[in-house]
């Protein structure tokens, strides 16, 4: 152990004070007193329940939000749904524009492609803002160009991923 100086004892004289005030020596009863006053603050004044705590798709007593996923690619649609049912959304699915149209109603978000058969992204959005206007439509695509994702956000859709995209950043697109 080295000497304490004179510059250092003055410090080590204040550390004691300090911890004397807070009741940090002697037997332990102070210190004890000084846990039971903490304690009865706490109980004073209870945390907020842990749910408040934790976002709002995870929340107990929220409603889990219906996806529908609108992909003509059966394996891509499949890790798409699993991926949300597995962060707990409730997941619809459709392989055509026409059959994504007949449940569109019962949907929270509109997860699309912008290449369809039959029918392109673009229409599909059209067409889902005509029956409701509220839901949010993302549109994913592998041709993207500044072009379409102009003419995709002015048609009203929220966000324009390019695949191949990872599952995470998917999940930072779906509000």
């Amino acid at each position: 152990m080295r000497p304490i100086r004179t510059g250092d004892q003055s410090a080590a004289l204040r550390v004691t004070a300090l911890r004397q005030r807070r009741g940090q020596t002697g037997s332990g009863g102070a210190r004890r007193d000084v846990y039971r006053a903490d304690y009865a603050k706490r109980a004073a004044f209870p945390p907020s329940p842990p749910f408040l705590g934790v976002p709002r798709r995870f929340s107990a007593r929220r409603m889990k939000k219906r996806i529908l996923v609108v992909e003509d690619e059966e394996k891509l649609r499949r890790v798409i749904e699993l991926h949300l049912a597995s962060m707990g959304f409730d997941v619809d699915k459709a392989a055509t524009a026409e059959e994504g149209l007949k449940i569109v109603d019962r949907a929270d978000l509109v997860l699309t492609d912008f290449k369809l058969p039959n029918m392109d992204g673009l229409q599909l959005l059209g067409l889902i803002r005509r029956q409701n206007a509220q839901v949010p439509v993302v549109m994913m695509t592998a041709f993207g160009s500044v072009e379409t994702a102009v003419e995709s956000m002015k048609a009203g859709a929220t966000d324009f991923p390019l695949k191949p995209f990872s599952l995470d950043h998917l999940m930072q697109v779906i509000p």
